[in-house]
């Protein structure tokens, strides 16, 4: 009986095809909907992740207090933790240069305003975890005497380069100053420490060549493995506490940001953008199951002088109801399949348009057909409980 009951579903639907095509493309914008969303948050974590885990868990930051009137971090100040710190590592100051609404250019070509020209050491590379496809790094001699020479981004030289490779004799002008270019960051793509759209400088080049560079500087410290963190972010603190004069009953005036929980509050956030997509896409499907009920609810009232025929000769009302159930069911089951391809297909191009890792959500699309088929089933049983109690009599007067 179940393989009748199933045969008679699907030859209902085939003899329906478009208003089955249009149910299943209801049902299939809302898996797409669900599943695209999904992937591509999917993908911004593997990308973020990949990214977090570069830049090294036991390495921090020191930048200024936030507040109404935050008390920068200077040039000699800089300077002067950065000799002082006798800690065994990495140290990597940083300020970022001022460029108003104005891009990088070459060769005829400009960046839009959105490139950051960050005014750094040559540490600063290492301290994001990136490293040079072509060229090379600032020379100690560049960075003392304050050459004329950058490294940029990958997305960078894309734009001005039409690729990443280091030009000969190349050259980029930032705020009318033209700078040699020397190297070529590998790509990174998106996520937390990616330099692909920046163009590193100098600081004593910045200095003295741009009217944008700030006197505002954050400090990277990577500890070597023989270092424990707490103990390096111990003396940071110390170091940085004597170079800015704070009183030995002050509070601190800048803040000592350490990668690890950065990884943490990363990794909750993305949670919580998993779940806002899962929340966008699962109203978006609520929105279809009440368009699968209403159309469920037509093919009922078209039907009545078959399901009078079908209780004449012996029909049950559970045989009834199973036979719209089943609709629903088969629609649900194909409107959800074409909503995961389509949505990997979606999440795949915006992956590709972000230019992050294209991530596929297992557990998220398993999730995904069970909310469709539970959506399908829940919108069909009003229909099919109202095809249930037609009485014989009436249901073959209805036409």
């Amino acid at each position: 009986m179940r393989r009748e009951i199933f045969s008679e579903a699907l030859n209902s639907i085939k003899g329906n095809i478009l208003r089955a095509i249009l149910t299943v493309s209801i049902i299939a914008i809302g898996i797409t909907s669900l599943v695209g969303s999904l992937t591509a948050a999917k993908g911004l974590e593997v990308a973020i992740g990949e990214n977090l885990g570069r830049l090294g868990a036991g390495s921090f930051l020191i930048r200024p207090a936030q507040g109404e009137s935050p008390r920068n971090i200077t040039y000699r100040e800089m300077l002067s933790f950065k000799k002082q710190y006798a800690a065994e590592g990495l140290v990597s100051p940083y300020s970022k240069v001022d460029m108003g609404l104005e891009g990088v250019s070459a060769g005829g070509r400009m960046t839009n305003p959105d490139v950051e020209v960050v005014a750094t050491f040559g540490t600063f590379v290492d301290f994001n975890g990136g490293a040079i496809a072509h060229g090379r790094n600032f020379s100690p001699s560049e960075e003392s005497a304050g050459g004329s020479v950058c490294i940029l981004g990958a997305n960078v030289a894309g734009i001005l380069m039409d690729e990443v490779a280091l030009p000969a004799n190349g050259e980029v002008t930032i705020l009318g100053v033209r700078f040699r270019i020397v190297g070529v960051l590998e790509r990174m793509g998106a996520g937390g420490g990616s330099m692909d759209n920046m163009v590193l400088v100098p600081v004593e080049s910045a200095r003295r060549r741009l009217p944008g560079a700030d006197d505002s500087f954050f400090i990277g410290v990577v500890p070597s493995g023989e270092v424990d963190v707490e103990s390096a972010v111990e003396q940071a603190t110390a170091v940085m506490r004597q170079v800015r004069r704070v009183a030995s009953d002050g509070e601190d005036d800048f803040q000592i940001r350490r990668r690890d929980t950065a990884i943490g509050q990363m990794k909750d956030m993305m949670g919580m953008v998993t779940l806002a997509a899962f929340m966008i896409g699962f109203i978006t499907l609520l929105g279809a199951s009440v368009g699968l009920m209403n159309i469920m609810l037509v093919s009922v009232r078209e039907r009545t002088s078959e399901i009078g025929v079908r209780k004449a000769i012996g029909a049950t009302d559970g045989d009834i109801r199973t036979l719209f159930q089943t609709e629903a069911l088969l629609i649900g089951c194909a409107g959800g399949a074409a909503g995961v391809v389509l949505g990997l297909v979606a999440g795949g191009i915006v992956s590709a348009i972000l230019e992050i890792p294209f991530g596929v959500p297992w557990g998220w699309i398993g999730v995904s057909l069970m909310v469709s088929v539970a959506v399908c089933l829940i919108s069909g049983s009003i229909p099919a409980s109202r095809a249930a109690a037609l009485p014989p009599v009436e249901a073959l007067r209805g036409e």
